[in-house]
């Protein structure tokens, strides 16, 4: 009897033995999951506040041309990559056609060129349908651009204003040269978005009439020195401003080290 006794008492402590340690390993799995959920939960807020922040820096403007022609510029921070054109008319209809088209900061595109010259919207091709909004003066139509961020740029083409020649474009080249290095730094900044020496000389296409804001940068380089500007030439002699496209041509300047010149007073005593 004791000894059935004693192998009674044995299996019961190995069972509880392995009960303790199925337990613990359950515990261990739970506390490792809840902090890959946690793990997971702060990389999901970090991506999400990301997209938020670039969803904020998102700006498109729409430039309504004559001759049928609808152009879109990019005068935000950040390159936004447009899924679809969005045809809205004020009697409910309304037609999605998909895109994959980029838009870089400072960049425009004509809009009709985002819509596949065959595809159809209803009983008609999407083009004559833009045709036909574009040309619209009910307040209820509309001509919109989706963007991968999730804005939703809307044009009204009854209250837009028709300008400018749809085919004039003009290529402006910003570069610089001269003393100094500025590594990773921006040298210019143009409608937002910043540019570093390795992509200079940098052309842009703009619509004809279209105004855009640069800044060439000056920094300092060391101990009482600084890249500064020296001169701006071409179609600009200002190191910032308003440039309206007019014309082909380049936005040039030239940077020199600067120093800076201390002078100290003596004692007075001849």
């Amino acid at each position: 009897m004791k000894l059935e006794s004693s192998r009674r008492s044995g299996i019961a402590s190995v069972i509880g033995t392995m009960l303790f340690v199925v337990v613990a390993l359950v515990a261990i799995g739970a506390l490792a999951y809840v902090s890959s959920l946690q793990s997971q939960s702060s990389q999901a807020a970090q991506q999400a506040q990301q997209l938020l922040n670039l969803h904020g820096k998102e700006s498109l403007s729409f430039l309504a041309l004559q001759g049928g022609t609808l152009a879109v510029e990019n005068g935000g921070s950040t390159t936004s990559g447009i899924v679809a054109v969005a045809l809205k008319f004020a009697n409910g209809s309304a037609y999605t056609i998909p895109s994959s088209e980029t838009l870089a900061g400072g960049a425009a595109l004509s809009v009709p060129g985002l819509i596949p010259s065959a595809q159809t919207c209803g009983k008609s091709t999407c083009l004559s349908k833009y045709v036909t909004l574009l040309g619209s003066t009910s307040a209820g139509d509309s001509i919109g651009l989706v963007t991968s961020l999730g804005n939703v740029f809307w044009l009204r083409p009854a209250t837009a204003v028709q300008t400018g020649d749809p085919s004039a474009t003009y290529q402006v080249t910003f570069d610089a040269s001269g003393d100094g290095s500025f590594g990773s730094s921006n040298v210019i900044t143009i409608d937002g978005t910043g540019y570093v020496a390795s992509q200079l000389p940098l052309t842009l296409t703009w619509f004809a009439g279209t105004q855009h804001s640069y800044a060439f940068q000056t920094l300092a380089e060391g101990t009482g020195t600084q890249v500064g500007i020296s001169s701006v030439s071409g179609l600009e002699t200002a190191a910032s401003g308003k440039i309206t496209a007019a014309s082909t041509g380049t936005v040039r300047t030239t940077y020199t080290t600067q120093y800076l010149l201390t002078v100290n007073g003596g004692s007075g005593l001849v």
